[in-house]
């Protein structure tokens, strides 16, 4: 529904990329969840008094409220979910945001019946629980996805390893909330340049990235040898670029590890934010997937 991030010119939190419903847009699903995103750094910024937080709450609170209203009014919602990559220094502030908006008035009057309050969970919260802590909600939804450094330019395939998986994943069998599982299905082309990380692109010309760059023996980039520009995309000389994918095999090998390491019943969510992979995979491969 919306972000909220720190403003650096006036070093206070607001709300940035609230979502636009057009005037004929209709969403085709009875039910739906909205989702906040919230930049790691609000809680860095907001001071962990009780007045301090229950003000961000209430803001929060008022917003989303504002929005449903006047946007998805007609749908059922029975879960707000709240996303946010918190770290151990901003643990306790970030869990008391919880508590609080759990408990607040106007939050609870958004629906009609008990709303669920639920939080996305990266793998190292789920290993490292007894230093990153377990969210008070009443439901996790752990993101089994953007496992690698996607700064590092040397990286093979920063949304879906499963070697790196592994090392994290044996730790779900006995992690104490409920929750569902997010799996990957985009891809992206990642650009760096000079060492670092310059772009992220969606959809871009395939065949203009390759007659503008070559390919880089035993690696997974490719430099570009000639300046070019793609829709709003600067690549320039030396640049080095990587296209990162969802392969069948690898995300059934992900989804049966998950399975393996599970012993509670879940849902799973597909993630992605552009179609053109989604639609490369029938719906049968997505059931059997999904569990």
């Amino acid at each position: 529904m919306f972000d909220l991030q720190v403003d650096q010119s006036s070093n206070a939190v607001f709300p940035t990329a609230t979502v636009q419903f057009g005037e004929t847009y209709t969403i085709p699903v009875d039910t739906v969840v909205p989702v906040i995103y919230i930049k790691n750094e609000v809680f860095q910024h907001t001071d962990s008094s009780p007045e301090k937080m229950q003000a961000l709450v209430a803001n929060v609170a008022s917003k989303l409220k504002r929005l449903i209203a006047s946007n998805i009014n007609d749908k059922i919602i029975s879960e707000i979910q709240i996303d946010c990559d918190w770290s151990d220094t901003t643990q306790d502030r970030y869990f008391l945001f919880l508590r609080m908006i759990r408990n607040n008035a106007e939050w609870n009057s958004i629906a009609d019946n008990k709303l669920q309050l639920s939080c996305t969970v990266r793998w190292h919260q789920v290993k490292y629980r007894e230093r990153t802590g377990v969210p008070p909600v009443d439901r996790g939804l752990i993101m089994a996805y953007n496992v690698g450094d996607l700064s590092n330019s040397e990286e093979s395939n920063s949304i879906i390893n499963n070697s790196t998986t592994q090392k994290y994943v044996s730790r779900l069998v006995d992690y104490p909330l409920e929750y569902d599982i997010a799996l990957p299905l985009f891809e992206w082309i990642v650009q760096y340049r000079d060492g670092k990380l310059v772009g992220i692109h969606n959809q871009l010309e395939v065949a203009l990235i390759e007659s503008n760059s070559k390919t880089i023996a035993k690696t997974k980039n490719r430099e570009v040898s000639t300046d070019f520009i793609d829709g709003d995309a600067y690549f320039y000389q030396g640049d080095l670029i990587r296209t990162e994918t969802v392969k069948a095999s690898d995300l059934e090998e992900l989804a049966r590890m998950i399975e393996d390491n599970s012993s509670r019943e879940y849902g799973t969510i597909y993630y992605h934010i552009n179609s053109p992979l989604a639609i490369k995979f029938t719906h049968e491969q997505l059931s059997t997937f999904a569990r």
